[in-house]
């Protein structure tokens, strides 16, 4: 479903701080996503996105409860996400990549959004977002580091402007 990809990468690319739910059902479906083709070994597509669904639905109600919690447990799991496809979409060698980077990647992750709060859901939710969107389309005779780097520029710059006019708080109920 790469339609379904760039639309979530789309709207996380521009205003995933301004939704912090939205960034932490995000971080569901990529889980959902990374369970579905690695432990689950679902080749449908169809059945790939119900799964996805049923993981991003699932972060997206948690976030409800708590959301500074589950924003922080989610921005690792972007941390996690990007470690791993930055490199594969620049078609780097992965031979030297092992389980332990997942673990630094979540940690590094949880830190930035623990400490920095929205600021790291800004720059992550772009990152992420400009992954998702590079991934699934063809930009074609465009290097894709050119694109990554220009959709990160425009993510992070879209959303700077919109927090100078709304400031969310990871405790204000949801609307």
């Amino acid at each position: 479903m790469p339609g379904f990809k760039i639309a979530v990468g789309l709207v996380l690319l521009f205003a995933g701080c301004q939704i912090p739910w939205f960034f932490s059902g995000v971080a569901g479906l990529l889980v959902g996503d990374f369970i579905g083709l690695y432990i689950q070994n679902i080749e449908d597509t169809w059945e790939l996105f119900i799964n996805d669904l049923k993981y991003g639905l699932l972060g997206a109600l948690l976030s409800f409860l708590h959301r500074r919690t589950i924003s922080i447990l989610a921005g690792g799991l972007h941390g996690a996400f990007l470690i791993r496809n930055l490199p594969l979409f620049l078609d780097l060698n992965m031979e030297w990549f092992s389980w332990q980077y997942y673990v630094i990647a979540i940690a590094i992750g949880i830190l930035l959004v623990y400490f920095l709060n929205t600021f790291a859901i800004l720059v992550i939710s772009s990152f992420s977002g400009a992954v998702l969107v590079s991934q699934n389309s063809e930009f074609g005779s465009v290097s894709p580091l050119f694109s990554l780097i220009i959709l990160v520029f425009l993510g992070v710059a879209t959303q700077f402007i919109l927090l100078r006019h709304y400031n969310p708080s990871q405790d204000e109920p949801a609307t």
